[in-house]
C-alpha cells in the first residue's frame, strides 16, 4: 500500500486518491457483508454480478495502468511539470461523464475489457486490492507533474486520445461506478 501523502501539490490528485480508497474500503463492507450467494448472482442473466464487475475494473486496469505509468515516466523524464490543476477538454468531459457513476446511459464494454474471471471467484477482492495499490501509486507519482500535457492513445483505440489528468480521472470515476454496479447486484 502506498504511504499515506500529506503534502499534494494538487488537490484533485488528493481528491482523487482518497476516492480510489473509499472505493477499496466499499469493496472490503461488500466482500464482508456479503455471502458467496449474493457476490456471485447475477442481477438478470446479461449483467454482471459483484465479482463480474471487480473483473472488468482489473481487465480495465491491466491494459491503461501501464500505459499511465509509462506517460507519467515520460513526462517525468520530460521535466513536464504543472500547477496541480486539472482542466478537462470537452473530448474527455463528454467521455468520462459516460462513465460517471450518476450517469444512467449504458456504456457498452470494449470486448478487451469483458471480465476473465470464472463469475463465482471470490478471491478477486484480494487481486482487486492488490491492484489498487498501483493506481493509488500513480496518483501519487503524478502530483507535481502536468496533468494536462501532451495526450496519449488509449490501450482500446489510438482515436481517444487523453492526457495524464484525464486518464488518471477516467480510472477513478470507472471505479465508482463499477463498484456501485456491484453493490447493487449483491444487494439483489
Amino acid at each position: 500500500m502506498t504511504a499515506e501523502k500529506t503534502d499534494w501539490k494538487s488537490p484533485v490528485l488528493r481528491e482523487w486518491h482518497q476516492a480510489v480508497r473509499d472505493v477499496n474500503r466499499r469493496v472490503e463492507t461488500l466482500f464482508a457483508a456479503r455471502d458467496a450467494a449474493a457476490l456471485t448472482a447475477r442481477p438478470a442473466p446479461d449483467r454482471w454480478n459483484a465479482v463480474e464487475c471487480l473483473g472488468h475494473l482489473m481487465e480495465t486496469g491491466n491494459q491503461y495502468y501501464p500505459v499511465l505509468r509509462e506517460t507519467l515516466e515520460r513526462y517525468r523524464a520530460e521535466g513536464r511539470t504543472g500547477d496541480g490543476q486539472y482542466r478537462p477538454g470537452w473530448f474527455a468531459r463528454w467521455f468520462i461523464g459516460m462513465v460517471e457513476p450518476a450517469s444512467t446511459r449504458a456504456v457498452p464494454t470494449v470486448r478487451s475489457f469483458e471480465p476473465r474471471v470464472p463469475p463465482d471467484d471470490l478471491d478477486i477482492r484480494d487481486r482487486f486490492l492488490a491492484q489498487q495499490d498501483i493506481l493509488l501509486s500513480l496518483l501519487h507519482d503524478a502530483d507535481g507533474l502536468d496533468l494536462n500535457g501532451p495526450r496519449f492513445s488509449s490501450p482500446v483505440t489510438v482515436l481517444v486520445r487523453l492526457t495524464l489528468g484525464e486518464g488518471l480521472r477516467l480510472q477513478v470515476a470507472h471505479q465508482e461506478r463499477h463498484v456501485g454496479q456491484a453493490e447493487r447486484a449483491a444487494a439483489g
